[in-house]
């Protein structure tokens, strides 16, 4: 996808870029669904930086948008049949479900600034949220206003910030997807983020040249300590929660803490029981979470094959 990026993100891009960023956007299509984002990024690319009409942009991502299409309609069903999130929220109306994405997406932010209590899982709220949707909301509409603001003498900070909405747009259950909020979706919104971040940083070293020219000697140095400071502060965080991800026991029984009420995280962790042998603790959480867990239809159907799996390997020969 990146490849594919630096071929078209030219304003003065030839048929040959074109050509090269089809093929490598049909690779990332075979690699990953969230890259049917590509063509609307394009487009806004052309809009705001490269100064292009939008019948002229639109008109060249014709055929990589068919291509992105074709992607959606093949795994569209999959998201929904495949077991291995939460699905309370599908059903719900395409305004209740921005209405929570308002408030999904203020978290990804808290979450790109300070990474805390990560987890396999979420089950953020969906009920008795108003005000806090309201206050979402209302921040979002701040951050359209200065964006919109900033579309002619900031024009790659407003394209930053829609890059980022349209890399969050496939995760946002438009399409229904089988859970609200993941970590891993972060990945590609984390890109335009921190390069705005970076933007900011060099602005404001800018000024201190401008104002303290005397820190000017000191500007590589402090940038140097600064960039150790963080990447070691990151670094830090990972190896401590790398351990967590080593094999399915602590995956499942970390995310037994941190999300205790999604059935699927219980699910799982009578699967990793099961495949130690402990039958009968596998059977016990199984059946605590059908009495205590709401679980849904399939999950219930899921949960009920695994108690037959494991009678049948219980039971002497």
């Amino acid at each position: 996808m990146l490849a594919s990026c630096l071929c078209w993100f030219r304003p003065d891009r030839t048929h040959r870029d074109e050509g090269w960023g089809i093929f490598w956007l049909l690779l990332a299509l075979l690699s990953k669904a969230a890259v049917v984002t590509l063509p609307p990024l394009v487009v806004a690319y052309d809009l705001l930086i490269a100064k292009k009409r939008l019948p002229d942009s639109i008109a060249r991502q014709i055929i990589p948008t068919f291509f992105c299409v074709m992607l959606i309609l093949i795994t569209m069903n999959a998201q929904v049949t495949i077991i291995g999130g939460l699905r309370g929220h599908i059903g719900m109306s395409k305004w209740r479900l921005l209405a929570i994405d308002c408030t999904l997406l203020w978290r990804y932010v808290g979450m790109l600034i300070y990474p805390q209590d990560l987890c396999v899982l979420y089950d953020p709220p969906v009920e008795g949220i108003v005000l806090l949707i309201l206050l979402a909301i209302v921040g979002w509409i701040g951050v359209i206003c200065l964006l919109w603001k900033l579309r002619r003498s900031r024009p790659l900070v407003t394209f930053a910030g829609v890059a980022w909405i349209l890399l969050f747009a496939p995760v946002l259950n438009l399409f229904p997807l089988t859970t609200l909020m993941n970590d891993r979706y972060l990945y590609l919104p984390c890109v335009p983020f921190f390069a705005v971040v970076i933007g900011a940083v060099q602005e404001m070293a800018r000024c201190a040249r401008t104002y303290l020219p005397g820190l000017n000697r000191y500007q590589p140095g402090l940038a140097a300590l600064a960039s150790t400071v963080l990447i070691g502060l990151a670094s830090w965080g990972t190896l401590n929660y790398l351990p967590v991800w080593k094999d399915p026991v602590s995956l499942w029984s970390y995310a037994r803490q941190q999300a205790p009420t999604i059935p699927i995280v219980q699910i799982h962790w009578a699967l990793t029981l099961k495949d130690l042998g402990l039958l009968e603790e596998a059977r016990k959480v199984l059946q605590q979470t059908i009495d205590q867990g709401r679980p849904d239809l399939a999950e219930q159907k899921l949960i009920n094959r695994l108690l037959l799996e494991i009678q049948s390997a219980d039971r002497p020969a």
